[in-house]
């Protein structure tokens, strides 16, 4: 027996970009791979098999089990319209969020930035190691999903640089070896994590200055789509255009893995 809708699922995926189909295929293993029943796993892959071979095969490799063989009764190309996720831009900045990364003693262009996204509409929270005047938050009370955009203020780089090795950090007999990467004022590469994971969001992710050492610690590769590089002579109006640009798209999907085809 196959499932009411067989066809409608079919048209679906076909619709679906290839990472989008990557979703699916992710999804579809996750759920599965939590079953205890062989029986009810395999009832999976046959329902897969009848709308894509291939849907199958990708999702049998996370679960072990060997794909049923083609039933090319059900399969056909037919597509639809206005089903992908990720297939338009968002149609406005409002209430969007992006986060300014610097330090305490490098609050100069904060207030520029604050005023030129507040024009367009976008929120912008300081945040160095302390509060302080103009600083909105602090790295111990901040995490990456709180905003749409990470913007790196890269004279505050050596907070961003690898710790090394975490032991002995605290050590009472040798001392704490206590770097500007490394503060009792936030948790251990904070600032780099909170950049690096905005990052794997898929989010716009910016450094403001020179910008080698940070996009280097952060295994970041400047140039690639909504990866910005904005020299210290940038005005703010200029970094607002291009984070606005990347603002509008929900998502970077060339930054997820894909399955070899």
């Amino acid at each position: 027996m196959v499932l009411p809708g067989a066809d409608t699922r079919s048209i679906y995926i076909n619709s679906l970009s290839p990472i989008e189909q990557q979703f699916v295929v992710n999804a579809i293993r996750f759920e599965t791979s939590q079953l205890k029943s062989t029986v009810v796993k395999t009832n999976v892959l046959i329902q897969l098999n009848r709308v894509s071979h291939k849907l199958a095969e990708r999702v049998a490799v996370a679960i072990s089990i060997t794909t049923p063989a083609t039933d090319p009764t059900y399969y056909h190309n037919n597509k639809t319209i206005s089903v992908r996720p990720g297939g338009a831009p968002l149609l406005k900045l409002d209430s969007l969020s992006v986060g300014y990364l610097t330090s305490a003693s490098a609050m100069d262009k904060a207030a520029d930035l604050k005023k030129a996204f507040g024009d367009a509409k976008v929120g912008l929270t300081i945040i160095t190691e302390h509060l302080g005047n103009g600083i909105d938050q602090t790295y111990s009370a901040t995490a990456a999903f709180q905003f749409d955009a990470i913007i790196v203020d890269a004279r505050a780089q050596d907070l961003f640089a690898p710790t090394g090795s975490l032991a002995n950090s605290g050590n009472a007999t040798t001392g704490n070896s206590t770097t500007k990467a490394r503060s009792t004022l936030y948790p251990p590469r904070r600032p780099l994590e909170i950049f690096q994971t905005r990052y794997r969001f898929r989010k716009p992710t910016a450094v403001l200055g020179s910008s080698a050492t940070t996009f280097d610690a952060a295994g970041i590769k400047a140039g690639t789509p909504s990866v910005y590089a904005f020299n210290t002579t940038s005005d703010a109006s200029a970094v607002v255009k291009q984070i606005s640009k990347g603002l509008l798209t929900f998502k970077f999907l060339d930054r997820y893995p894909l399955d070899s085809q």
